[in-house]
């Protein structure tokens, strides 16, 4: 444990470490090329909205869902003809680092004001680009140049910010990794 975190009065017995699917080492593939959407399967997340997104273009890449919540069934039906979208459901540890692996751009369509969620953290450690709605407020998170891009959420805005994250050279996010893994670090250990 670190030291200044007992030096102020936290005891051990208080602090808890939350393990996650970020390796340590060679976050996300020099090939990657897929996007991911991490989180609740809820109308406010926007998930629909992204599902929209890729059914109306189909020349973007896989779009990787992993997640649980009341809109399973309602996102099930929606993807059944969409080739290019696969829902994992609820997965952990080795398997969700394994999605992750190959998931260039992680994508946050949320509807309304998003409090500080880790799965924006952990995007940045693994050194993935983000694409995130205006209503995210880790808005600073984002330089909206080099490390990802925040859209309107608009069918159009979406398509061409997210398009933007897919270009990006993710040698450029060293950025993004070391913000994610220092922000992982103070979360995790408080």
């Amino acid at each position: 444990f670190p030291v200044t975190i007992l030096v102020c009065g936290i005891s051990k017995d208080m602090i808890s470490v939350i393990p996650n699917s970020t390796p340590r080492e060679n976050p996300i593939s020099e090939r990657a090329t897929d996007c991911i959407f991490v989180g609740r399967i809820e109308e406010e997340k926007g998930i629909f909205k992204l599902i929209d997104v890729w059914r109306n273009h189909s020349e973007l890449p896989m779009l990787h869902i992993v997640g649980g919540g009341t809109g399973t069934k309602q996102l099930e039906d929606a993807i059944t003809n969409l080739n290019n979208v696969y829902f994992h459901g609820l997965r952990y540890g080795d398997e969700l680092a394994s999605i992750n692996h190959n998931s260039k751009v992680a994508i946050f369509p949320a509807l309304w004001k998003e409090p500080f969620g880790r799965v924006v953290v952990e995007a940045l450690s693994r050194g993935q680009a983000l694409a995130c709605s205006k209503n995210l407020t880790q808005l600073d998170a984002t330089d909206n140049q080099s490390n990802g891009q925040y859209f309107d959420l608009t069918d159009n805005d979406m398509f061409e910010k997210i398009s933007k994250c897919l270009m990006f050279d993710s040698k450029r996010n060293i950025l993004g990794m070391t913000l994610g893994i220092v922000l992982k670090a103070w979360i995790y250990r408080l």
